[in-house]
């Protein structure tokens, strides 16, 4: 059974702040506060997650009764007796008022409103979880479909599956292409390891504003 999880909004000026506004736009700050207040009128960024048992199969592990044969994923998860598929959103109201502006300038600072309220409820989800399942592991790590060569994002698929309507329940939809709309979501999983891991150590991508590890891999994906 899955659980929601629903984030607490920052603050004004916490959104504000975001921003990141130079010098350059100190003429639009009314419109920029403007801009944050309609966001906070609809905002209502939400995660669920679901807390699984792992086994081992014929050619992998099964996560709950959705079977995972992706090498990578399998090592990493073999030795767990459970994970935590879950996913995060900014919300479909967010997405829905940004969808409707027509200025492009409007348009970029709503999609870095967008990230920030999915930064809050990711944070609020990691924590809830690991006082939950975690509270005695060594490490929570985090596997995230289509981040690394070796988990395609056409795994989202089998993802979606592990949460049974969650996803549908807090207005994340899965599209054929499998990217998530709200596009401000993300997902994954959370299982115990006995050391610090993190998928952005094996990306090559330095320059990621949402990097939680220095790269430490090589091209082809080994932890060096």
């Amino acid at each position: 059974m899955y659980r929601i999880i629903c984030g607490e909004l920052p603050s004004r000026e916490e959104l504000l702040q975001g921003l990141e506004l130079s010098e350059a736009y100190e003429g639009l700050m009314d419109v920029a506060e403007e801009l944050v207040d309609a966001c906070l009128a609809v905002a209502a960024p939400k995660a669920v997650y679901a807390c699984l048992p792992v086994s081992l199969c014929e050619g992998g592990v099964t996560v709950g009764d959705v079977v995972i044969d992706a090498p990578f994923v399998v090592e990493k998860l073999a030795p767990c007796s459970f994970a935590v598929p879950y996913v995060g959103t900014c919300g479909a109201e967010v997405e829905a008022w940004s969808e409707s502006l027509a200025d492009p300038l409007e348009r970029y600072w709503a999609d870095r409103l967008k990230l920030l309220l999915l930064g809050r409820v990711q944070r609020a989800l990691r924590d809830v979880v690991k006082a939950a399942h975690f509270a005695e592991s060594e490490h929570m790590a985090s596997l995230n479909p289509g981040s690394l060569p070796q988990w395609p994002i056409s795994e989202q698929k089998k993802l979606f599956a592990m949460l049974g309507g969650g996803a549908d329940a807090i207005g994340v939809i899965l599209k054929e292409s499998y990217l998530m709309v709200p596009t401000k979501s993300g997902s994954g999983i959370y299982f115990a390891h006995n050391e610090h891991y993190e998928n952005c150590m094996l990306c090559p991508r330095v320059d990621c504003p949402n990097r939680r590890a220095p790269f430490a891999g090589s091209e082809d994906g080994d932890v060096l």
